[in-house]
Order: structure tokens, then sequence, then C-alpha cells
């Protein structure tokens, strides 16, 4: 009985092994089916953070986790990962002409999936075909199709599902394009020449909106399916057309679903048309809660009324010290001209000189910023290093081009790490963004003269775009939007250890990996500040405050200790 005994405890023992491991492998495939689900582009973790950062819990059952305080605040109100700044859709962003009212973003924006392209499938699709080569890089990679004849930058800032065949398809950010190349953010992960790609709009739009209006006194729901597949004509902001259901349903414009008393696009369709074809967020910016130009500044008529046309308010010496600090730094002939609808004598569009201002034109209203090619830059201030003395001296990199190696004669240039230039891991590129940090956070400028003088082969992934600017900083008082890179500076310029400056190194910098090294470098100790034209604490500088308009300097305005 005993033996008999012992294997039926075995027996039972097996089993009870067999049904934890099954237990585990079935939570295992529910997980990852559930992880796979969250993947969809911007809100994968490799590009938004972690599941967390949004729940409670890094559950696999994420629907079920409660969310944090505002969790769409805590990226889209602040830039954090790289987010971009975006307002609700409500009266206190747009006006209480309709009372009091807010769509959250959840009503519009699914947070995990691209639920049109899960939906509607190659109905979504603005283009599809087969890759004809794919290269993965770290930072960037490219999808080639031959022959496609697009137009330069023509899907920029849309997303390419880059294999519509995997059973976890993967989106990728569209940084640019080329007539026949896509430049996408991040490395490839489950594409090879060949495989099928598709380029969608994105943007986690939801298949159906669910809101009902409770501002009104009876409360009204006016839920509707909605396809949103571009940005203009059929299945855009204002357009819908059936689905591919059965029986099939109706859609309506993402925009035309909600609006019941506004003058245009009304979804019981007696809303007048409203600029057909043209991009609502052309007017109707995300960042300012999608509102209406018009309604920023009307020109008022005699009777308190309004004439309904868009008030063209230049210049006013009356400004000066009214908070118009912008509108005061326009020239005193500051003009608009209805006809070629041009500005001139624009602080806005000036290098922020006088003579620049007054020489200073705009592009035609209505001119896109994309359409107007060439340097985004050089558009209204020369690109660095040209233009000023200052910037002359700041490009590139510290003392880039004649780096003693330690030994004999100067570093070759070039970006390996024991180079004059030196890698990213070795030495800090000095480009817009380490001074101008709020305004542009991209650390590569193929318009820069001395950057394209060597990187003459670079992809348009090395310029900058409108998307790389943030408005908010970028001329937004007057003044200079001075704000340091929130990293340490590095250099491969080390100051020998035996020489009088070593209390100037000490002070200023930390040294790793030692002296002269093809991995060593030296980073500056503390956060640099700008006061008044003048910066200070700042250890490129050694520590000593240096006036912007100084001019040309010595070696002792840094070096206060070197026998010259």
């Amino acid at each position: 009985m005993r033996m008999n005994d012992k294997k039926g405890s075995k027996t039972k023992s097996r089993k009870r092994f067999y049904l934890i491991w099954s237990i585990i492998f079935l939570f295992a495939i529910a997980y990852a089916a559930k992880t796979g689900y969250t993947q969809d582009y911007p809100h994968n973790e490799s590009t938004a953070g972690k599941c967390s950062d949004c729940h409670t819990s890094e559950s696999p059952d994420l629907a079920n986790s409660a969310l944090v305080a505002d969790p769409c605040g805590k990226c889209h109100a602040t830039s954090n990962l790289g987010a971009t700044i975006e307002k609700t859709h409500s009266s206190l962003n747009t006006s209480a002409k309709y009372g009091t009212w807010s769509v959250d973003c959840i009503t519009c924006h699914d947070s995990h999936e691209q639920q049109q392209v899960s939906k509607y499938g190659s109905s979504s699709y603005l283009y599809s075909s087969v890759s004809t080569s794919v290269s993965s890089g770290t930072e960037y990679s490219t999808i080639t199709r031959a022959g496609a004849g697009w137009t330069a930058n023509q899907w920029q800032g849309m997303l390419v599902l880059g294999n519509t065949d995997s059973p976890s398809p993967v989106f990728y950010k569209i940084n640019d394009n080329t007539s026949d190349t896509l430049t996408v953010l991040g490395p490839l992960k489950d594409i090879v020449p060949g495989d099928t790609f598709a380029i969608v709009y994105g943007a986690l739009i939801r298949q159906t909106i669910n809101y009902t209006k409770n501002n009104v006194t009876t409360p009204k729901d006016i839920s509707s399916p909605i396809k949103f597949f571009s940005s203009t004509g059929d299945n855009s902001f204002t357009n819908g057309t059936y689905t591919n259901d059965e029986p099939p349903v109706p859609t309506q414009g993402i925009c035309v679903a909600c609006h019941t008393e506004t003058k245009y696009h009304r979804n019981d369709g007696n809303g007048a048309g409203h600029y057909a074809g043209t991009d609502c967020l052309f007017c109707h910016r995300h960042d300012e809660g999608f509102k209406s130009p018009v309604s920023v500044e009307i020109d008022e008529g005699s009777g308190g009324g309004t004439t309904g046309k868009i008030s063209v308010k230049i210049f006013a010496p009356s400004l000066a010290g009214t908070g118009e600090s912008l509108r005061a730094k326009n020239a005193t002939g500051a003009a608009f001209d209805p006809v070629t609808k041009v500005c001139s004598g624009i602080y806005c569009h000036s290098n922020g000189t006088a003579a620049g201002v007054a020489s200073a034109s705009t592009p035609a209203w209505g001119t896109t910023f994309d359409a107007m090619g060439g340097d985004p830059c050089a558009k209204c201030h020369a690109n660095s290093p040209t233009g000023t003395p200052a910037h002359a001296a700041h490009v590139v990199g510290i003392h880039y081009d004649n780096i003693f190696t330690g030994t004999i004669g100067t570093a070759q240039p070039g970006t390996a790490e024991e180079s004059s230039h030196g890698s990213a891991t070795t030495s800090t590129t000095i480009n817009c963004n380490v001074c101008h940090y709020n305004t542009v956070q991209k650390a590569r400028n193929k318009n820069n003269p001395v950057c394209a003088g060597c990187h003459t082969g670079d992809a348009i992934s090395t310029a900058f775009s409108r998307g790389d600017i943030d408005k908010r900083y970028h001329v937004s008082t007057g003044s200079p939007d001075v704000t340091f890179v929130p990293a340490a500076i590095l250099s491969k310029a080390q100051l020998r250890d035996n020489i009088t400056s070593v209390a100037e190194l000490n002070n200023s910098w930390s040294r790793t990996n030692g002296y002269k090294s093809p991995i060593s470098r030296d980073s500056a100790r503390r956060t640099p500040a700008y006061v008044s034209g003048s910066c200070s604490t700042i250890d490129c500088h050694n520590g000593n405050p240096v006036s912007w308009s100084a001019g040309s300097l010595s070696c002792k305005a840094c070096h206060t200790a070197l026998p010259l």
C-alpha cells in the first residue's frame, strides 16, 4: 500500500507541476499578447517610457490598473520625453461662447492602439508598396521603394507600418523622405527587403468618438463612428464615409462628430463649408486647443459689433512697456500688403538687430514653413556660426580643430573617440541646442556651414525642420532665450595635470579615463548661468564670466593661470 501511495503521490506531484507550468505558460502568452497590444507608436515603451509612467502597476491586466494623475499632461504639457505640447479642446482654451465644456484627450485618442489602422486596414493606408531595400541604424533607419516618386518631405511626421503582414506590426515615425526613401526614427525590428510597408496618418485616433454634451439643458449623446485617414478630403477632419461593416454605417469627420452649434461643419449637415481642401490644423492648432484664429483678435466695429475679418495690428509706439514687447520691436514703418499678404519690418521674422528688423519681410500669409524650402534658420537670421563673432567662436566644440594628442601634433579630424571633434561620448558638439535648449533640442544641423564642410553626405535627418523648434520659446519675449542643455558639457581638449592651471581644471572639470587616451574626456562640473548678456559659472570658460559682446578673446580669458 505504501508503494502505491508513493506512486500516487508522485503522479499527483507531476500533475501539479505540469498544471503550474501550464498556467505560467498561458499567463506569459496573455502578457505577451497584452504587451504587443501596447506597442503602437508613439506610446510604446522604447519611445515613451514605461507602462508605470501612466499606470499604477506593471500588471498584464493594465485595463484594470488605475491611472496616475493627469497621465497625458505628464508628457504633453511639458514636452517630457520629447512629446509634442498639446492643449485639450475645451471652453477654457477656445471661448465660452457655447458654455463650459471640455473634451478629454482619451475621447479622441486611444492610449495604446492605432485603432483606425486595426479597424480599417488597407483602407487607412495613404501609400503601400513593397520595400526594395532597408537599412537599420541606432537613431535613424531607412526604407526604400525604388521609383516611388514622392515629393521631398511629403510624409514627414506620419507613421509607416513596417511590415503589414507581421502578426505584431510595428509603427515607425517618419522623420523625412526623399523621392524614394523614408528616414524613420530608431532601429527596424520587423522588416526586410521585399516586405510590404504602409504609410498612415497615425495619431492614435479612436474608431468611435463617444461623447455626451452636458452643457445643454437636456444632455445629448452625439457619439459617432469616424474615419480619420488624412488631413484633407474624405475621411479627414470634416468628411466621413461609410464603414466596411455589414451593414455599412455612415461616419462623421472627427471635428464634425461633436459640432452641433458651430457656424461651420455641423454634424447635422447644416453648417456652411469652410476652406475646403485645407488641413484644419493650419489654423486650429492642437497646441492651442484647436482655437479659432478669428476668435483671438477681431476688428471691432463702431457699434461694438465685428466685421468678421481678422485684424492686422502691426505697430504702435504706445505699445512700448505695455507687455506688447514683440510688436513694439517692429520697425516704425512696419506694414502689411493685403495684395501680396506680406508683412515688412517685422521683428519676429528678422535677425533681431535694428537693421535686420527694418529690412525683414515675411513669407506670404498661407505659405507653409516646409514649402518655403532651404535652411529654416537662415530664413530669419544667419545660421551659426555666421552672423556674430560670438557664434563663430562657439561653433562645433571646444578647440575641436586644434586638440593636442598628448604626444606630438594635433588630433586628426573626425568623429572617432580619439579624433579632434570626437564622438558624443567624449566631446559635446556645440550646436544651437546647447545654449538655446528650450527652443531647439536637436543636436544636428547639416545647414551649419562649418558642419556641412565635412558632413557632405549627411541625410536630411540632420537638418532642422518645423517640428524641431518649440515656438513657445522661439521669439517669445523679444529677448534671447538662453537655456543651457541639461547635461554636462564634454571636451577632449584636456589641460595637462602638471601645469599651473591644474586648479582651474579641478574647479571646473572632472576627468574620466585619464589624460589623452582615446576614450578620455573632461566633464563640466557646474550648471551655466546667463544674465543680462553675460555667461557666468560656465565651465567652458573655466568659471570665468564672459560677456556675449566681448569680441575676440585671448587664451587668458579662460586660462587665467597660464603664464602668457
